[in-house]
């Protein structure tokens, strides 16, 4: 699986420091092929990845990664990849259902601590950071699930947002995962405080992202050899960092580099991409 020949930056694999990249996608198809790449892109770099995840489906990226030639869990036991779990003890307890699964999995746990959610949250990954970080070299960060901390209520949009810019100036670069279902992102006449805040974080943090990566289902149906399509696009961030950079946008090929739509499948060899209008 050669993700990178279709996401490169600047000819990097590693994506700007102190950027922010949002992966999207719905119910129907995963982000985990995503994740396992800037995980396994960023420690190929000699870069420590610190992962947070608020998802119950580390176990599964594990396995798949076996399959891939990229053993994540081989990375956690070396250090190099560092593993906050963000859901089993958040509430300060250990779930029965949760209790034997990752059994063996060296990790650290987020876990609130009544008197500042935002606090707790923060003084767990940044503790991190502090501990794999060096003077050449900072840490990548990926929030898997992140969202959930706004739809559980734990953490208000505004929070969040606090959270995510204070680590982000920490770290070489950010991966934040959100799930962009209709339900969530189109409120209705009478919208909840949940739709509200969900769609209010989801707005903002794409409006600050350099890139963003969009995963949706294949519009026709379920066909065997696609599992969905991926396009990737520029974000706010990319502009901005060129303004901050002194560099000349408009001598960029902008009408063929802002952004690449492509169909994927993902199977136990990796992941293929085709161009659209594939005859399979």
């Amino acid at each position: 699986m050669d993700f990178s020949e279709y996401f490169r930056f600047n000819n990097n694999n590693i994506p700007p420091e102190e950027s922010v990249i949002i992966v999207s996608f719905t119910v129907l198809v995963s982000p985990a092929f995503i994740i396992y790449h800037f995980i396994k892109t960023s420690i190929e770099n000699n870069q420590r990845v610190i992962l947070v995840r608020f998802l119950d489906d580390f176990e599964d990226l594990l396995f798949a990664s076996k399959k891939w030639g990229f053993d994540l869990l081989s990375k956690v036991l070396s250090g190099n990849l560092i593993y906050i779990d963000g859901l089993t003890k958040l509430y300060g307890h250990c779930l029965d259902k949760w209790s034997s699964k990752d059994k063996n999995i060296p990790k650290k746990y987020v876990t609130l601590t009544g008197e500042s959610n935002l606090n707790g949250i923060f003084s767990t990954i940044m503790s991190s950071i502090e501990e794999v970080s060096s003077p050449n070299m900072k840490p990548s960060l990926i929030f898997w699930g992140v969202d959930f901390l706004v739809a559980s209520e734990i953490l208000t949009p505004s929070d969040l947002l606090l959270l995510v810019s204070s680590l982000q100036e920490m770290v070489h670069y950010c991966v934040i995962t959100l799930n962009s279902d209709f339900a969530f992102l189109s409120p209705k006449k009478r919208p909840s405080d949940l739709e509200i805040n969900y769609s209010t974080f989801a707005y903002a943090i794409i409006h600050r992202a350099h890139s963003i990566i969009s995963l949706r289902h294949f519009p026709s149906g379920k066909i065997k050899e696609v599992t969905g399509v991926i396009r990737i696009s520029r974000g706010s961030g990319y502009y901005t960092a060129q303004k901050d950079n002194f560099l000349d946008i408009s001598d960029h090929e902008e009408s063929t580099n802002t952004q690449l739509e492509m169909l994927y499948s993902v199977n136990d060899s990796g992941v293929r991409f085709f161009h659209k209008g594939t005859i399979f």
